[in-house]
């Protein structure tokens, strides 16, 4: 009699229980699973989206119900010696290791009581228990990709991979696949506690004990083309961008309308999480420098130049450069007439999707592959970071503003805006959970 009545608990469960959404990381890393939630809600499901708790006012505000995850990897890399990391320096990342595993550890167990009886998981690769909870749930999960980091081809590099290795490309996935090795003693001794052996544990992240978990790639194939040799890629579907309806997008403020109302389409330049190591008037400094230059070079007399600088404080606004410490890409881009950034998947998605050719200055992990797409396709151009200056941003925006490649990025943006990512990815999961 006990077996049955836990069978019917379990079953009323995995009917009646949330899908658990989670994710780590900077805005760029939740926004696309605030569009999943409303999306699954819009649908009549239960949702829960764990996220850190910076994260909140972003998630609530659209409805989606939260829950805090002890997540504080974006302060680490945002550090002197997480941006020494970043840059390749090998000290840094052996003396952060300690503080990452004390991380990781409080990580794992407010995941794992967010994921309380959850009907389903959907997580980031960065929520290292989404995988594990899985598996020691029994419920169904979906490994989301915002780059096709992990299913080896040989057509392209791994994306967290600075260059191309020819016939080796498939080699360079093996990292990735592995980089769950340096926290392996902090996540076996908490599989232990959840009843889970080591013995099954695999370092893969695409494996939930025996379970090759499905993956759905977050991202458009009119910028990344899936693979020719991905012969079994129904299991590994490209979905297209995960994107906020534009109703949900906040508003812009006031005073960054009258910037926008009082002159021409100016140039956005932000760095999202990854600032390229300046000070705040350093960057605005930095945007003045380069606007000067547009409007001093060859073929651009008489234009007037402005800019939007993204990250910094309000006061540090003049006539020609509005200083915001945030807003909406999607309403900001399309006022915009060019983007400089970091080369992040987000903003990469929203500025590709704005038709806006882009500059990209990228700082590590999968930041230098998105540069690459945007290159390939002749709709933005890459400036390393240790390359970067005023005379390379304005010599980079100027090619990126001839008409070509502004009419190339209108017309990859009309593409995108066919894709129905969001939708694809609630269909592949409400197929799934309705077997």
């Amino acid at each position: 009699m006990a077996r049955e009545r836990a069978l019917a608990e379990d079953y009323t469960r995995r009917m009646t229980g949330p899908i658990t959404l989670m994710t780590v990381g900077s805005r760029g890393d939740v926004q696309p699973f605030v569009a999943l939630a409303l999306e699954l809600l819009r649908r009549g499901y239960g949702v829960r989206l764990a996220a850190p708790a910076e994260a909140r006012p972003l998630v609530e505000e659209l409805g989606v119900p939260f829950f805090p995850l002890e997540a504080h990897y974006t302060d680490l890399a945002q550090s002197e010696r997480g941006q020494a990391a970043i840059a390749g320096h090998w000290r840094e990342v052996a003396s952060l290791l300690a503080e990452v595993r004390e991380q990781t550890r409080a990580l794992l167990d407010s995941a794992q009581r967010a994921a309380q009886g959850s009907r389903a998981l959907v997580f980031h690769p960065k929520a290292l228990a989404g995988r594990h909870l899985a598996e020691a749930l029994g419920v169904p999960a979906w490994l989301m990709l915002p780059a096709p980091l992990l299913l080896p081809t040989r057509e392209f590099a791994a994306p967290a991979t600075v260059a191309e290795a020819g016939p080796l490309n498939p080699l360079t996935y093996l990292p990735l696949r592995l980089a769950e090795g340096p926290l392996r003693s902090v996540v076996g001794a908490w599989r232990q506690e959840l009843g889970l052996t080591d013995r099954t544990y695999r370092l893969d992240p695409r494996y939930a004990g025996g379970r090759l978990l499905p993956i759905l790639h977050a991202y458009s194939r009119q910028l990344v083309p899936v693979p020719r040799d991905w012969h079994w890629s129904a299991g590994a579907p490209v979905t297209g961008f995960w994107r906020l309806p534009g109703s949900a997008e906040p508003e812009l403020s006031a005073e960054l309308q009258r910037f926008l109302e009082a002159g021409p389409a100016p140039v956005v330049f932000g760095f999202g999480s990854m600032g390229p190591g300046e000070s705040p008037q350093g960057l605005v400094s930095l945007a003045h420098s380069v606007l000067r230059r547009l409007e001093e070079g060859v073929g651009q007399a008489g234009r007037k130049w402005r800019g939007v600088v993204l990250g910094v404080p309000g006061h540090l606004s003049t006539e020609q450069v509005f200083a915001a410490p945030a807003a909406p890409h999607g309403r900001l881009f399309a006022r915009a007439c060019a983007s400089v950034h970091h080369g992040g998947a987000g903003t990469v998605a929203a500025a590709v999707h704005a038709g806006l050719p882009s500059v990209a200055v990228p700082h590590g992990m999968d930041q230098p592959f998105w540069a690459r797409q945007l290159e390939r396709l002749d709709v933005g151009r890459s400036v390393p970071r240790r390359q970067l200056s005023a005379a390379a941003l304005a010599q980079a925006l100027s090619a990126v503003m001839a008409l070509p490649t502004v009419q190339r990025a209108h017309t990859l943006g009309t593409l995108l805006e066919l894709e129905c990512g969001v939708e694809v990815a609630a269909d592949r999961i409400q197929f799934a959970l309705s077997r």
